[in-house]
């Protein structure tokens, strides 16, 4: 399909099922690491939005639509083809038309800036080519770009020496675009970077997960929520500590929480 060359950039970000989303937290309770997961997401989509890009989200997890848009976010969010990482890059950017900008990036970036992303893309001008961007540790790859010819993504094991081999233009980039994260440490080194996003800051304290539990709601009140956990301890969360995607918590209603060191409950979520 012909295209403008000056026509918004369409950025794809894939995103598994909460299920199977950060499975190398494997420090993490599995709550939690889904609660990791989708706050990255979130803050990936409004950092690439903020650029004034189409984002498109190829996702596996049903729920993403709805939380996205509870945070103000109304990107375009297809169903994963279930075929692995490089298939849903494809499948979200098979009607791209061939002037405009595709870029496939990683949805684990907790670190990045607009700004920052709007110098990468501005790398990427010329009306033909790929380029891409190596992960922290140099082997793996975050983004991807095409303009005027096939994205031909190769991620996966040793993405940056081949998507290097098949021709792509290695980008230099800040540290904020190449620290995605799939373990508490990579976590950590991203907390200790630039900052994180509040939603996620909330969920660490000194760079690692916080702890987490279950109860069930007792009480709603102007000032926050009234809980009883599972062990039997009441305990109360600020009006701060409720996101927007769990507007209306209600008594009976059982839910996860995000609890620092100090006992502070951080965030609610269903």
């Amino acid at each position: 399909m012909a295209g403008d060359s000056t026509a918004a950039p369409r950025v794809v970000l894939p995103f598994k099922d909460l299920a199977s989303a950060k499975s190398r937290l494997v420090e993490v309770p599995p709550a939690l690491r889904a609660r990791i997961a989708q706050q990255m997401l979130l803050h990936t989509v409004r950092t690439w939005s903020a650029t004034g890009a189409e984002v498109v989200v190829v996702s596996a997890s049903p729920g993403s639509a709805g939380f996205l848009a509870s945070n103000g976010l109304h990107p375009l969010v297809l169903p994963d083809p279930g075929e692995g990482l490089n298939a849903a890059f494809r499948a979200g950017a098979v009607d791209a038309p061939t002037g405009q900008l595709v870029v496939a990036s990683m949805a684990d970036l907790p670190a990045i800036t607009d700004t920052e992303l709007r110098t990468v893309l501005a790398e990427c001008a010329a009306p033909v080519g790929r380029w891409f961007v190596p992960d922290a540790e140099g082997t793996g790859t975050t983004l991807l770009a095409a303009r005027g010819m096939a994205l031909d993504p190769l991620f996966g094991k040793d993405s940056a020496a081949r998507h290097r081999e098949s021709g792509a233009t290695e980008l230099a980039a800040p540290a904020g675009l190449r620290r995605d994260v799939d373990t508490v440490g990579e976590l950590a080194e991203a907390a200790a970077g630039v900052g994180l996003a509040p939603e996620l800051a909330a969920l660490l304290e000194d760079g690692r997960p916080v702890r987490q539990q279950t109860g069930v709601v007792a009480q709603v009140t102007g000032d926050g929520v009234r809980l009883l956990l599972d062990d039997g301890t009441a305990v109360t969360a600020g009006a701060a500590a409720v996101p927007p995607d769990f507007p209306r918590p209600h008594p009976g209603q059982r839910v996860q929480l995000a609890r620092a060191g100090d006992g502070t409950i951080r965030q609610l979520w269903p």
